[in-house]
């Protein structure tokens, strides 16, 4: 009787054993019945992975630039539409008169940007090295005022004189041209002028 009992305890055992390690090793199924497949030895069993999709994060649109050329645009009755920085000026051209020698005369040009984009001047010069033109750097917004500031020097340039100030801007017609003349007198007393920053040179 005890014999007996001994060999139920082992064949307990041998089976509960041999259900953990039917349990630990993968299935298949061929004509609907699953069959074990054993696992080789030192093999590391698979990490489970998730049938749910990975769901990408879309990357972030690129930045645009700003603009600062004229654009067009078409509405719906197919009419242009331009949006651009334009230019007004005050004046073209200023008539200095007579002028005595030996005299700086400085001159703003006063314009304003009428258009619906920023104006931005490019660049600008004289048509002769008695002239220095100065132009603001920073984008002018639509409505704001700004000028362009020039210093013409008499030394020199005796008799009539007319002078040209080309500068460049980011508006549809590119080039813009400002204009000074007058006529520079020996013997004019500098004080007596009223534009004027005397050279003591």
């Amino acid at each position: 009787m005890k014999k007996i009992t001994i060999l139920i305890l082992v064949l307990f055992l041998v089976n509960t054993m041999l259900v953990e390690a039917q349990s630990s090793r993968p299935n298949i199924q061929i004509g609907g019945k699953p069959i074990a497949v054993p696992t080789p030895p030192g093999a590391n069993p698979k990490p489970q992975t998730s049938n749910i999709p990975q769901v990408q994060q879309p990357a972030p649109p690129p930045q645009t630039p700003a603009t600062t050329s004229p654009t067009y645009t078409k509405n719906a009755a197919g009419q242009v539409n331009v949006q651009a920085p334009i230019l007004k000026f005050s004046n073209y051209e200023m008539d200095f008169g007579e002028v005595p020698t030996k005299t700086k005369i400085p001159y703003h040009f006063v314009f304003q940007n009428t258009g619906t984009m920023p104006l931005i001047i490019e660049g600008a010069w004289a048509s002769c090295d008695c002239t220095d033109v100065y132009w603001p750097v920073t984008p002018i917004p639509p409505g704001e005022t700004a000028s362009i500031h020039l210093i013409y020097d008499s030394r020199n340039n005796p008799g009539e004189f007319f002078r040209t100030i080309t500068f460049r801007a980011n508006t549809l017609d590119k080039t813009h041209k400002l204009f000074i003349k007058g006529k520079v007198v020996e013997g004019l007393n500098p004080a007596s002028y009223q534009l004027h920053e005397e050279i003591k040179q």
